[in-house]
This record gives C-alpha cells, sequence and structure tokens, in this order.
C-alpha cells in the first residue's frame, strides 16, 4: 500500500482505540426555527443579522458558513459581509440542494432610479416594466432595488412557467421593505380587479359565466368549459395546467382533462392579491364545497 492510500485511510478510519467525538443531533425546534429564518431571506442581511437570528454556525469555510439541519445543511454564503446566496443542501426530497436566497448581479443607477419612478407612479401592471429582479428568495422570487430599500414583487398563482394569456407577467401584490421599517403593502391586483379586465369580457360573457356557476355549482364538472364559460382568458403552463376565466367576483381556476380537451374537471375561485380569502357563499352551496 502506497503512502496516499495510507493518508486516505487515516482520513476514513479513526485511530484503533482513539477517542471519536460524537456530533450532536440537531432537534426539531432548532431545525424548524434554521428552516424558518433562511426560507425568508430579504437583501442585505449581514452575518451579524443571521448570528443574531439563529446563532453561530455550525461550521465555518472561508466565506461560507454551514448550519446542520435534521435532513441535509443550510450553506450560506457571504460577500462583503453580507448574504448573497443561501440554500438547503440534501433537503432529504431527493433534491441535490434547494434554493433558498440568491442575487444576481448588481442594479444599475440607472434602473434603482426607473424603479423608485416606477413606486411613485404606483406601477404595477406588469413585471416587465421592472427589469430582471437583482435578488430572489423561495419567499420572495423577485426583489427590485430601491434607493432607500427595496420592493418584493410577487406574481402568486401567475408566475407559473409558460403563463399566457391576459395575466401573463400580472403582479398580484407589491410589498415596500426599508430597514428599521414594518414592510408596507403598496399593491393588491384585487383591489384593482375592475382594471384587470381582459379585453373581449363583455358584460353578456360575465354574466352568462356567473349565470352557470350558481344554476350548476360544482355540476359543472364534466361539462365543456367553452360551452359553459366561453373562451378561455388565459392559462398557467402546459399539460394539465391550470385556465383562467375572470369572473367580478374574482378570477375562476379550472382543470381541463388532458385526454379530452375542453371537458372541466376541477374548480375554485381565487382572488389574486386579496388580504382576505375568496368568498365562494357568493356562488351555489355546491360550487363551495370545491374549494
Amino acid at each position: 500500500m502506497n503512502r496516499h492510500a495510507v493518508a486516505l485511510l487515516a482520513l476514513c478510519v479513526p485511530a484503533i482505540g482513539g477517542p471519536t467525538r460524537a456530533v450532536p443531533a440537531v432537534t426539531s425546534t432548532v431545525s424548524a426555527r434554521r428552516g424558518a429564518y433562511f426560507s425568508n431571506l430579504v437583501p442585505r442581511t449581514s452575518q451579524a443579522d443571521v448570528r443574531a437570528a439563529v446563532g453561530n454556525p455550525d461550521r465555518v469555510r472561508s466565506h461560507e458558513w454551514f448550519y446542520r439541519m435534521r435532513k441535509g445543511h443550510i450553506k450560506v454564503r457571504f460577500q462583503g459581509g453580507l448574504l448573497v446566496d443561501c440554500k438547503h443542501v440534501d433537503p432529504g426530497d431527493g433534491a441535490v440542494y434547494t434554493p433558498l436566497y440568491w442575487t444576481w448581479k448588481a442594479t444599475a443607477a440607472a434602473a434603482v432610479r426607473r424603479h423608485n419612478r416606477l413606486l411613485t407612479k404606483r406601477s404595477f401592471e406588469s413585471v416587465e416594466a421592472w427589469g430582471e429582479s437583482f435578488a430572489g428568495s423561495e419567499r420572495y422570487p423577485r426583489i427590485h432595488e430601491l434607493a432607500d430599500g427595496f420592493v418584493v414583487l410577487e406574481q402568486g398563482i401567475f408566475e407559473r412557467l409558460g403563463t399566457r394569456g391576459a395575466f401573463k407577467g400580472r403582479i398580484i401584490k407589491a410589498t415596500v421593505h426599508r430597514k428599521g421599517e414594518t414592510p408596507i403593502v403598496v399593491y393588491r391586483l384585487f383591489d384593482h380587479w375592475d382594471s384587470a379586465r381582459p379585453k373581449g369580457v363583455s358584460d353578456e360573457l360575465l354574466a352568462k359565466r356567473e349565470r352557470a356557476l350558481r344554476t350548476l355549482g360544482s355540476r359543472i364538472i364534466g361539462r365543456s368549459a367553452r360551452e359553459m364559460l366561453g373562451p378561455e382568458d388565459g392559462s398557467g403552463g402546459s399539460g394539465v395546467c391550470p385556465i383562467y376565466y375572470y369572473l367580478r367576483q374574482g378570477l375562476l381556476v379550472t382543470r381541463q382533462d388532458y385526454g379530452v380537451p375542453d371537458v372541466i374537471t376541477s374548480i375554485s375561485l381565487e382572488q389574486p392579491g386579496a388580504e382576505r380569502p375568496a368568498d365562494l357563499r357568493l356562488f351555489h352551496e355546491s360550487f363551495a364545497e370545491r374549494k
């Protein structure tokens, strides 16, 4: 056996009779607290912020901190003392890692000024006007920098890859974060629901949709979507994807049979960005049971 093999073996096998140090298990409480914190990260989080929230790391390697979890570990990377990347490695669901927070290139000064103008105008119709986000997290996929903080743009059900139609790119909620202040919600799509009405959705079409839901309730399942609801207003993704129909009371979300297109297989009502859940009592009791 050559000396390289011996050195490798020494690393893998403790010396006979030598002391071994057991690594204490992470309790469920500690793991849950760490998971909750790292799943809600925001920009400009410092090393001191992390240490104050979840304590000292279990291991440090250069600019990386490691926190053990019940399954896998959290890996945190810092740059200039600020957190720039965080992932849950080996989370136990078959994934190699789950990204929890990430940053892109720094936001140009011109883009920051544009973001501030958009905020002043309350321009939240589409994410396209805001350009690329400079950071994102598991909870907040789109974070845009401001001169004195940042704004979180949420798309909710419209975040799905492949969303098309009238709701592509729509923002459902915008929240401004400033250091030392309570975050302020400055926009909710459902508060402006009338203005979200797609072109081509007439009063007659709305009346037809509402009449079908009130009359049939959940018995609309198994029927033709086009016959009952008219043309769709959008969809999210491909395959067995959600299909959207605008109503005065909110957004009707249906799923339709992949093998038999146009046949409704489920229904639910969303009120995008609303502070409170949708009130399904607007419809027949049998429809409410499908929520």
